[in-house]
């Protein structure tokens, strides 16, 4: 193929303005012509006269190279053929020895003809819902998103603009109808009445949507995209603030495990020494611990994938090196205790290389069995089990209960964003910070 002649318009982009103006006023002179088809009147020659001339315009300003350059319609006499290159097959060229004649064929070829632009056209014409499937299937290909991922998206799509009047009204709308007023009632309407999570899923997905329809061209403005969804409230959440392990409880779970040859009891261990996820903690490399530092570096997690040749298909885990927060404010070094120093020597042993807490098969820690295992030790400690994230409140609420200043609990923690840290202190830390802070300024 002629590289110089690469054509630029409806086989891979949309219509300007003044184009798709033109392009109504030659469906209304064609409507009209069929009206007087029958009729003795002499508006059907000024009406072809008139979409003769909106034909040649709106070919001439599609009708170009790669630079936008127009490509010239030539007269051969010798042949008395006018002719110029042909759109489908740059090798080529199209002629006619009528040039109003040539000006239809290429007319047909860009906006009749050509399957590009009509599959365009009917996706300018989509509602918000008819994008969303093959919107979620698009960003689930290229994210290799799990299929538990995949079904909590559905249900989301499913709950809050199938199944919802609010949303149904919403998900109605052509996209490229959609303004960004229509977005800001669409979410407000459900203040107050979405978790946080809810909330946090439901801005995905509908942007996903969005997203989708301007990397596909159909819109020119992502509506959603400037949306601040931090500005709709949420409903008070069933999971209180203060159901975190209490330090007495903390004692009671290490005076169970710190003893115990149980990798999953020497991992419950670590994670209250270190305010680590649990993704960190399974992640963790002998070639991680700095024995003469005393300290560990957690700069990966196990995540959870999909297979790329079939998103969505039945999830597994793999390494990833890189925290939750990415790779720079996740990345950290961490100094240990003397009590976490002798579990870590314990679980390593006299190995130099493979994951710290290894299982038997010589693999890493599973969610799942930790679960398990920390609902045992809870048990024979005497303690009401909460789930291993807790654990991860603790270290947040006891580092602000001994004033440790908000930088510092972000580097410990791993955390990029202050709102995050405040979300995992516990309410009656705060309280108790703010009536000492009280009582020594006003008491």
């Amino acid at each position: 193929m002629n590289k110089r002649l690469s054509f630029s318009f409806s086989l891979v982009r949309r219509l300007t303005p003044e184009q798709e103006n033109l392009l109504t006023d030659i469906d209304f002179y064609d409507r009209k012509l069929r009206i007087y088809a029958n009729m003795d009147s002499d508006a059907p020659q000024e009406l072809s006269s008139m979409r003769k001339k909106e034909i040649q315009k709106l070919v001439d300003s599609v009708h170009v190279n790669r630079k936008g350059e127009p490509l010239k319609i030539r007269f051969r006499a010798d042949k008395k053929q006018w002719y110029t290159v042909n759109p489908l097959n740059p090798d080529t060229n199209i002629g006619s020895q009528d040039l109003d004649a040539l000006y239809k064929k290429l007319f047909r070829i860009y906006f009749i003809e050509n399957p590009k632009r009509k599959a365009l056209l009917e996706l300018q014409e989509s509602t918000v819902e008819e994008l969303f499937e093959p919107a979620i299937k698009d960003h689930a290909k290229r994210k290799n998103l799990v299929s538990r991922t995949l079904k909590h998206y559905r249900y989301i799509h499913r709950r809050y603009l199938v199944n919802d009047r609010r949303g149904k009204r919403f998900s109605e709308i052509k996209i490229r109808e959609v303004t960004r007023d229509d977005v800001s009632e669409f979410f407000y309407s459900f203040s107050g009445e979405l978790t946080k999570n809810d909330r946090g899923n439901l801005k995905t997905v509908i942007d996903l949507i969005f997203r989708y329809a301007y990397e596909k061209k159909i819109i020119d403005v992502n509506p959603v995209e400037s949306f601040h969804i931090g500005d709709v409230k949420t409903k008070a959440s069933k999971d209180t603030y203060d159901d975190v392990y209490t330090d007495e409880d903390r004692e009671r779970i290490l005076a169970v495990t710190d003893e115990s040859d149980n990798v999953y009891d020497m991992g419950i261990s670590l994670l209250f020494s270190l305010c680590a996820r649990i993704g960190e903690l399974e992640a963790l490399e002998v070639t991680d611990y700095r024995r003469d530092e005393k300290s560990l570096r957690i700069d990966k997690m196990i995540a959870k994938r999909g297979s790329r040749e079939d998103p969505g298909s039945k999830e597994h885990k793999i390494t990833v090196y890189h925290t939750k927060t990415g790779r720079d404010s996740g990345t950290r070094t961490v100094r240990l205790p003397e009590r976490a120093v002798k579990i870590v020597e314990k679980a390593i042993g006299d190995r130099t290389e493979g994951y710290l807490l290894q299982n038997r098969a010589g693999g890493h820690l599973h969610e799942g069995p930790f679960r398990e295992r920390l609902k045992k030790v809870c048990e024979k400690a005497g303690v009401t089990y909460r789930k291993p994230h807790k654990i991860r409140s603790w270290a947040a609420s006891k580092m602000a209960d001994e004033g440790v200043d908000m930088m510092t609990m972000m580097a410990i923690g791993g955390w990029s964003d202050k709102g995050t840290v405040l979300g995992y202190i516990r309410h009656s830390s705060v309280k108790k910070k703010e009536d000492q802070i009280c009582e020594k300024i006003f008491g």
